[in-house]
């Protein structure tokens, strides 16, 4: 079933900006020491971790695959894939929204669409990284994902679900990313057929890359622990993902 665009227009006073039709997506949530996770975020920005139990903070490893026709800066793209790596922080919960289901703190992005990575960085402030020749490969029942480009491997995504099953859901979340010592906030909406589960197992990881080098600190892939959560999508079955307008928070 194709998911309805039944998100609200506007939120809160931020406006819908952006609307992406995606073909794919994975995303899966590793466990990582919470003083580790507090120092790749900012004091000055006074956000708080989310723990999973004392002791054990969670990181969110996003894969996009992006439909030919989305629309950016007017003009219609081609296919193209997209990164993510998010800390996950405590919800603002005086926001006049939907409970939000997620909560980021952005540590990067990486796409091999350049138009989609100045529009990340202009439009919703991102830590962004180009990556021209980064490709994806899944295995056949695309629920297993390698990443690289010409430097290596970049990471691997790898159900640990013997016999996924998939549902219909939609959620709203949050998002915090700093650009130039200012901090913003920002809300999305997602609606997809989707598994979700917190089976047990080896989930993958991520490799030593220069797609990290960038970034004012960062830590070994060995860091990254168990997996907690993984969400995959159905392959070809519309998904929807929708922003608005991030707001200024102020500077830290």
């Amino acid at each position: 079933m194709i998911p309805t665009k039944n998100s609200a227009n506007s939120i809160d006073g931020m406006d819908l900006i952006i609307d992406w039709n995606i073909r794919h997506q994975m995303a899966f949530v590793f466990e990582i020491d919470t003083d580790l996770a507090n120092e790749m975020i900012p004091a000055e920005t006074s956000l708080q971790t989310y723990e999973a139990r004392p002791g054990v903070a969670l990181m969110f490893m996003g894969y996009n695959d992006y439909y030919p026709g989305n629309i950016i800066y007017g003009e219609p793209q081609p296919e193209f894939i997209e990164i993510t790596r998010m800390f996950m922080v405590q919800p603002d919960l005086s926001i006049d929204m939907p409970l939000p289901r997620f909560t980021f703190y952005m540590h990067q992005i990486a796409s091999n669409n350049p138009t989609f990575i100045k529009q990340e960085i202009e439009t919703l402030h991102l830590p962004s990284y180009y990556a021209p020749t980064m490709v994806a490969k899944t295995n056949e029942a695309k629920t297993d994902l390698f990443v690289s480009d010409k430097d290596g491997k970049i990471r691997e995504l790898l159900n640990t679900h013997p016999n996924p099953t998939y549902r219909n859901d939609s959620f709203y979340g949050q998002y915090f990313t700093l650009q130039d010592d200012q901090l913003y906030f920002g809300i999305f909406y997602w609606s997809g057929h989707v598994c979700i589960h917190q089976r047990e197992g080896y989930g993958g990881g991520e490799f030593d890359h220069p797609y990290l080098s960038g970034l004012d600190k960062t830590f070994p892939p060995e860091a990254i622990k168990n997996v907690y959560m993984q969400l995959i999508t159905t392959y070809d079955a519309p998904l929807v993902q929708r922003f608005y307008r991030p707001r200024l928070i102020g500077k830290i």
